[in-house]
């Protein structure tokens, strides 16, 4: 577990050992906000067995739980430093179907929050859908990297060759 202020900041961090059967909870972490800690900061699990990482997820906490979900204050968002992500993608087709793969960097000092991809055509830039993804809607911490693949049917993209648009809420614009 590692907690995150916004600018980016390790605050703390710890790791512990665990033996849970399937199907089942064991609580591993007591949470507590950092002491210095900012109004907003982001809290990252990642569960390994051995090196792999089986499953991460990144989530945001306010300071003080008087909102309605429970999460706190977070109006200190709107002051997150805007981030420019380094990307890349590589569009194949096999057949009837199209196969896309977006790796993205966060090179900077400041997390990149709710990053979403959409696959659009590449001419009109309209949206096409369905598209299967494995992975959206997410959080990149500094020095993160994430690799996103998506998937759609050829008779889906009206003749266009699709590419990705990038999306987030503190993104600089591409």
């Amino acid at each position: 577990m590692q907690v995150l202020d916004v600018d980016g900041t390790v605050k703390f961090k710890t790791e512990a050992m665990v033996n849970c059967p399937q199907d089942s909870m064991i609580r591993v972490f007591k949470f507590a906000k950092p002491v210095g800690s900012d109004d907003v900061h982001f809290v990252k699990l990642e569960l390994k067995k051995a090196d792999k990482i089986i499953s991460e997820n990144t989530y945001l906490r306010g300071a003080s739980p008087d909102s309605s979900f429970g999460l706190g204050d977070l109006k200190s968002l709107i002051d997150l430093p805007k981030v420019r992500l380094v990307s890349g993608t590589k569009v194949a087709r096999q057949k009837d179907k199209w196969l896309l793969t977006t790796v993205l960097t966060n090179h900077s000092r400041s997390p990149a929050f709710n990053i979403r991809l959409k696959v659009v055509g590449d001419k009109s830039g309209k949206r096409i859908l369905p598209v299967i993804y494995d992975d959206n809607y997410f959080t990149l911490l500094p020095g993160e990297q994430k690799t996103v693949t998506m998937e759609l049917q050829n008779a889906d993209t009206r003749g266009e060759q699709p590419a990705v648009a990038i999306e987030g809420f503190n993104l600089e614009k591409y």
